[in-house]
């Protein structure tokens, strides 16, 4: 039986089969599983005295960076996805493990979800690379507004640069060869710790022929941190329109929301171009 993903007015939600298999990117599961359990300690830290508000959004049927956390005491888990295939699946794991009363599960699209009160650390990992597809800076709005002061989001940032990337060096990863990364970033496109407003980025002249590429991080929280290749999200992604790289092209990259969120760009003309 093949699941469809579900179409949301802010990106699109995976299918419980798919969002089953982000679990087998066995850096990107670890580094956010440390990173929520190094939160919620830290929360502790930062709230004495309160039983801690986590808030997982997206967790697709297995919700991985929390469900080894449950048994912890004093904190309250309210686990969110809007695909109802996914929950119930994720309802018999918790009765299977014993687990089903130490969260709240709740069906509900999380870039309108309101929690009932504050909440001391949010997770969501609904995002590819580049932010595009899955509704992430959406759910980051909106649940962001519902932190308590000093509370916790993860992943803390991810970033999205520009940059000019080797085409040999490039082709060697994809081999499998262990190759030293020497990537030339221009700019920043997206830091989701502030306002993405559209970027201008002029490339400059190059001795060899360059390809453009995305290049995704995320700092999950503390020390824990992906960079380019150790997850599925982070692997470079080859702007071909714009590959190899034209010098003096002048380029305007934005961050579009909306149903299918993305990173856009467009060439702007020489003769357009003030001064």
């Amino acid at each position: 039986m093949k699941w469809e993903s579900t179409q949301l007015s802010s990106g699109l939600a995976l299918a419980p089969d798919l969002a089953a298999q982000c679990i087998f990117d066995e850096k990107r599961t670890a580094a956010f599983l440390r990173g929520t359990s190094s939160a919620i300690e830290a929360a502790r830290a930062r709230f004495p005295g309160e039983t801690i508000e986590v808030v997982y959004a997206g967790t697709g049927p297995f919700a991985p960076f929390v469900v080894p956390l449950l048994p912890r005491g004093g904190v309250r888990f309210t686990l969110i996805d809007v695909d109802a295939r996914s929950l119930r699946i994720l309802r018999a794991l918790l009765e299977r493990l014993g687990l089903r009363d130490h969260a709240e599960i709740v069906h509900a699209d999380a870039t309108e979800y309101r929690h009932p009160t504050s909440i001391h650390v949010v997770v969501s990992e609904t995002m590819q690379r580049s932010l595009a597809v899955e509704p992430f800076v959406a759910i980051a709005r909106n649940l962001r507004a519902q932190l308590a002061p000093s509370g916790i989001f993860v992943p803390e940032r991810v970033t999205v640069d520009v940059a000019l990337v080797d085409p040999d060096r490039e082709r060697a990863r994809w081999r499998g060869v262990d190759v030293a990364t020497a990537y030339v970033r221009l700019a920043r496109i997206v830091d989701t710790t502030v306002k993405l407003d559209p970027v201008i980025v002029s490339i400059p002249p190059t001795r060899i022929p360059q390809w453009l590429a995305l290049l995704t991080e995320i700092d999950v929280f503390a020390d824990e941190r992906l960079r380019s290749y150790d997850s599925g999200l982070t692997v470079p992604e080859i702007l071909w329109p714009l590959s190899p790289a034209r010098a003096n092209d002048v380029i305007e990259f934005r961050y579009e929301e909306g149903a299918h969120p993305r990173i856009a760009w467009s060439v702007i003309p020489s003769d357009s171009r003030s001064g």
